[in-house]
């Protein structure tokens, strides 16, 4: 089997975006943004597109002059995310300098320039305490005239407990990433075969399973499709059905 005999079809953010759940958080976020509140949550199961949500949700401010700051929170210091928040609002540390000092002098900045801010705090499940002072001075800071300034969290669902409770009392809006539905799925696969050759087809039952076993999770789902439909290459299967979609998962605990 050549390399050119692998499926060549992955889960594109453009597949994510135009699903209902994502479209429906992407909402609530704007809402929380146009409103001018301070914190918002995203939740949702690992590989449902809460990085993607932050991605876009993101580079669509930045067209509109925001200074906008996306930054993974595992294992940050305090120290470490100050300065990233600086460096990310288009501020410079200068030498010896403390960063949360500097984040004070880029937000007054900011503030004089009438420039609003956002903070896309990824992974914030994974925040430490050291950490989350910095986003709690962020949360607690008085707003001055004409400035703007929202955070934004991500984490897991049932995560929030490793969240900082002052944080999680901060926040104004919780905006849960919902997985695909069985409807969605199945549009999934069958657009994803339309573009394959030499591909067994994959049957209304195994579509079924691939959901149930991945949960609706769109990565989830992908990985499950693309690695049964090489496993379907190799073996000359005529068709891939439950059976083969339980296997897989089974032997080789892909998900």
């Amino acid at each position: 089997m050549s390399q050119h005999d692998f499926p060549t079809n992955h889960l594109s953010d453009e597949q994510l975006l135009r699903s209902a759940p994502f479209a429906e958080a992407w909402a609530r976020l704007d809402y929380v943004w146009q409103s001018s509140r301070r914190c918002a949550v995203v939740i949702g199961p690992s590989g449902v597109g809460k990085s993607t949500l932050l991605s876009h949700y993101g580079a669509q401010l930045e067209k509109r002059h925001v200074a906008v700051a996306q930054i993974a929170a595992t294992g940050l210091a305090a120290y470490d995310l100050g300065a990233m928040l600086v460096e990310a609002w288009g501020g410079r540390l200068k030498p010896g300098q403390y960063p949360m000092m500097a984040l004070a002098d880029q937000l007054a900045v900011l503030a004089a320039e009438r420039r609003p801010a956002i903070l896309l705090l990824d992974n914030a499940d994974e925040m430490t305490m050291d950490a989350a002072n910095v986003v709690l001075q962020l949360l607690r800071a008085p707003t001055e005239e004409g400035a703007k300034l929202m955070v934004v969290l991500a984490a897991q669902e049932g995560s929030l407990r490793n969240i900082d409770r002052r944080i999680l009392e901060l926040c104004e809006l919780r905006v849960d990433l919902e997985p695909w539905t069985a409807e969605e799925t199945q549009d999934f696969v069958e657009s994803t075969m339309l573009e394959q050759d030499d591909f067994p087809e994959v049957d209304q039952a195994a579509i079924a399973r691939i959901h149930a076993l991945s949960e609706g999770t769109p990565r989830r789902v992908s990985q499950l499709l693309n690695l049964s439909l090489t496993a379907g290459a190799v073996q000359h299967l005529p068709q891939i059905d439950a059976e083969t979609i339980e296997g897989l998962y089974g032997e080789l605990g892909v998900l």
